[in-house]
């Protein structure tokens, strides 16, 4: 290598099945070596090396592709330096694609399970990322491909299921068992339950994005084995948000069946509260607390209902001592049951 030429030094790796990709670029020889002996002391199963390459270009435009930075600095940018993650997601649908497509560049993501039973349909279009030409194939398998081109090298698995089907209940236990962080993306009350439960099964963190109807604003929940539930959070905020006016429509179940609650929101105010669901979720990944359970964020004002629009609200929500799936002395009897009576409430409501 002649020395007009600029040269870099890659990270790569080989999957379990002869997949080679670029993990990280632009390092000096030395700085890549010491990140694949990082990999290698992790025990990671796949084939990890460094290389160098050389670029047709002087050195000004080298450091403008790859900017000159200091050791230390690199070492902290570097994939090497955040723990690996299994995420699950369950829901891939307009909100759910757009929690994906940004979780899935996280540095931390390492492995996806993807879960959902629907099939793209075409009035799906207007408010998702798929183009019309996909109408008619599984959601997850469009996610998993979305997912490729973006992180080609991550390990991206699909399971055609909802949540809480009793039929595919031992993969859902063999998934949860393995991943490391939960993300629901789903409307459906009954499958946010059987998501929290699963969760709290395998004692695993999770998060949760819900966008009121209209797209007038919506909520970002975090959820922590030690914390409260689903059910607490939902009884809490059905008794705790409260509006101008008595008759306003219900806000507080974005799936509810009330016919004031079903207006579609647009693609705009799925994108903020996927954005702020996700953005929660990374802090949650890194290890960092919040001081709330629950984030209101109104993105419209509506008269009766949200005087003003942008304004957050936080929540910090106990355990209901009256909880029984929350309750340390509560038996799977106990935990069973208290299941189901929360989803045939919501079947007779």
């Amino acid at each position: 290598m002649s020395d007009s030429k600029a040269a870099t030094w890659s990270v790569h790796r080989q999957d379990d099945n002869g997949n080679r990709f670029v993990v990280a670029t632009g390092f000096a020889e030395s700085d890549a070596r010491s990140i694949v002996k990082e990999y290698d002391a992790r025990s990671h199963k796949q084939l990890y090396w460094a290389s160098c390459e050389a670029f047709e270009r002087g050195p000004e435009e080298v450091r403008l592709r790859f900017r000159e930075s200091s050791k230390e600095e690199r070492r902290t940018l570097s994939p090497a330096r955040v723990n690996p993650m299994h995420l699950l997601q369950v829901g891939v649908g307009s909100g759910g694609i757009a929690v994906l497509d940004l979780l899935a560049r996280h540095p931390a993501a390492e492995a996806i399970t993807l879960v959902d039973p629907d099939v793209y349909k075409a009035h799906n279009v207007v408010r998702h990322v798929f183009p019309p030409s996909a109408v008619g194939r599984m959601k997850v398998e469009l996610a998993r491909e979305w997912v490729m081109a973006i992180r080609p090298e991550l390990r991206v698995e699909t399971l055609v299921a909802a949540v809480g089907d009793s039929q595919h209940a031992e993969a859902f236990d063999r998934i949860a068992a393995v991943a490391d962080f939960g993300i629901c993306a789903v409307d459906g009350e009954p499958a946010k339950y059987a998501f929290d439960a699963l969760m709290r099964k395998h004692r695993k963190p999770w998060t949760l994005g819900e966008v009121l109807s209209g797209g007038i604003g919506g909520f970002v929940h975090g959820f922590v084995p030690e914390g409260p539930c689903y059910g607490c959070v939902a009884s809490f905020l059905k008794r705790s948000v409260t509006t101008d006016e008595e008759k306003a429509p219900d806000y507080s179940q974005p799936g509810g069946p009330a016919p004031e609650t079903t207006v579609p929101a647009s693609k705009t105010s799925i994108a903020v509260i996927a954005g702020l669901q996700a953005q929660l979720a990374s802090r949650m990944m890194k290890g960092e607390a919040s001081d709330f359970t629950s984030l209101l964020l109104t993105l419209e004002r509506t008269p009766g209902v949200f005087e003003e629009a942008f304004r957050p609200f936080k929540f910090p929500i106990p355990r209901s001592p009256e909880c029984l799936i929350c309750r340390g002395d509560a038996g799977p009897a106990d935990l069973d049951r208290a299941l189901a009576e929360a989803l045939d409430r919501l079947r007779h409501a």
